[in-house]
């Protein structure tokens, strides 16, 4: 095998390991990210359990003491607006939770571009490889 096939050989070879490298970390970065963005889907449906399940439980309780304390309608107005209050509190922190995933995904992504195009610098030398170019004599093969 000549210089230049071993050379090509050898290339092939770190190109397609450094590649496969590249491949797997970004596999692992994005299913981190992918977790965070199902923690936030938790915390959301969360956030819709806990409405139903304040508003069946509680509501003839909290209904019958507020009454007692100020006309039907009012109560009624009363607990309206906290369960509404609650509900948006828990929805906030999961978009947060699905945003911030979904940022670090962006992040992980433009990272990688960065790195491979730092990569595609010449591996040996200044000069590009050109396949079938003729090495000039007394030069390194």
């Amino acid at each position: 095998m000549s210089g230049t096939e071993a050379a090509a050989t050898r290339l092939t070879r770190d190109t397609t390991a450094l590649v496969r490298e590249q491949v797997e970390q970004l596999t692992r970065e994005l299913a981190g990210t992918v977790r965070d963005a199902g923690a936030g889907a938790v915390l959301l449906a969360g956030a819709g359990a806990c409405g139903l399940l304040a508003v069946a439980a509680a509501h003839q309780t909290a209904m019958r003491a507020l009454e007692s304390m100020m006309p039907r309608p009012l109560a009624a107005v009363t607990l309206t607006v906290a369960y509404g209050a609650g509900a948006a509190a828990m929805s906030a922190a999961g978009m947060k939770k699905i945003k911030d995933a979904a940022d670090a995904s962006a992040e992980a992504l433009a990272e990688n571009r960065q790195d491979t195009v730092a990569s595609d610098a010449p591996l040996a030398s200044d000069a590009p490889f050109v396949s079938g170019a003729k090495v000039p004599p007394g030069a390194p093969s």
